[in-house]
């Protein structure tokens, strides 16, 4: 408890404040969907013809007998890219789908360099939005509705969440990958500052230009080469513009390894209903309480939520009624 209580002083040094865990509030995991569907996917495997015929495979999670427009969510696994990389993150798919989302779990192949990873993972989703507008992707029948791909949501892990911050608009070094139909993210374990393409500091802010909600989501033993701890990794949140709506999650005790989906069963139950409750609240626009993000579904371990509102970085205790 003495290490967890260092992380939170140092959190709150760091953000200006002093963040404080709300209680869990009255909403559960189950009323975070108002429905729930029987799931299917279907895979799919298109070429980008401008990227050297690079294949861009990816699979549909779907709510089966869906009607009306249903609200997109894409998913990045983390790493230099994967032959497939479906099973990484495809609980998203499978529980988000659940709730009448449908979800595009992203398979980034290797690229031709390192290099080319970086522009390529958000050229990636790019690419996909571009094949679910043309048609060149067209869900089973069982479906029944329709794709709204004008405000999609995107989930990441590691290099995932830089895919993330990249198509929300990061000031990066290597070039401008921010698609518009980008609403709102969920970054896992993102980078944090002097990282390649990332910024060397608050006056050279790779962070600065994303204007769309943003719920971070760090594990509190994670640490980078450099073993900066899981600090390090909180950097964007300190960094996005104080205009609003971003969030900031660190589960104490998890690694870099369960915040991507291997811990504990009540820890993937965190990261699941609290990533949904976001995405209801600003894809789909439910007027659950904003407060209520971090409190669902407490895992054992401890948390501690915190928040940029409009008015600034301020204490969760003040912002959230008990």
């Amino acid at each position: 408890m003495r290490k967890y209580a260092r992380l939170v002083a140092a959190v709150g040094a760091l953000l200006g404040l002093v963040a404080t865990q709300a209680p869990a509030q009255a909403l559960d995991a189950a009323d975070v969907f108002t429905d729930s569907y029987a799931v299917a996917h279907v895979d799919f495997t298109p070429v980008d013809a401008a990227r050297s015929d690079r294949p861009v495979p990816f699979q549909v999670y779907y709510p089966q007998g869906f009607s009306g427009e249903a609200s997109v969510i894409l998913v990045s696994h983390g790493g230099a890219g994967a032959a497939t990389g479906f099973g990484y993150m495809q609980f998203y798919g499978e529980y988000l789908a659940r709730g009448g989302f449908v979800v595009v779990v992203v398979a980034h192949r290797p690229s031709a360099s390192d290099r080319r990873h970086a522009p390529d993972t958000p050229l990636d989703v790019s690419f996909v939005l571009d094949t679910l507008e043309s048609g060149g992707a067209p869900l089973p029948a069982d479906f029944g509705g329709s794709l709204n791909l004008r405000a999609v949501g995107h989930i990441g892990h590691s290099f995932g969440a830089y895919t993330g911050h990249a198509v929300a608009g990061a000031d990066l070094t290597h070039g401008d990958y921010r698609d518009p139909r980008i609403a709102a993210i969920a970054p896992i374990s993102p980078q944090g500052g002097d990282y390649g393409q990332y910024d060397n500091g608050p006056a050279d802010n790779s962070w600065s230009g994303i204007a769309i909600p943003s719920y971070i989501l760090v594990g509190g033993r994670e640490i980078n080469g450099h073993n900066d701890g899981p600090l390090w990794r909180t950097v964007p949140f300190q960094r996005y513009p104080a205009d609003g709506n971003r969030f900031l999650t660190v589960i104490q005790g998890q690694n870099h390894g369960q915040m991507g989906g291997d811990g504990a069963p009540d820890v993937k139950a965190f990261l699941l209903a609290n990533i949904a409750l976001f995405f209801d609240i600003y894809l789909r626009g439910a007027d659950h309480d904003p407060c209520l993000i971090g409190s669902l579904n407490l895992p054992q371990a401890t948390t501690i939520t915190t928040r940029k509102m409009p008015g600034g970085p301020v204490d969760i205790a003040l912002t959230c009624a008990p």
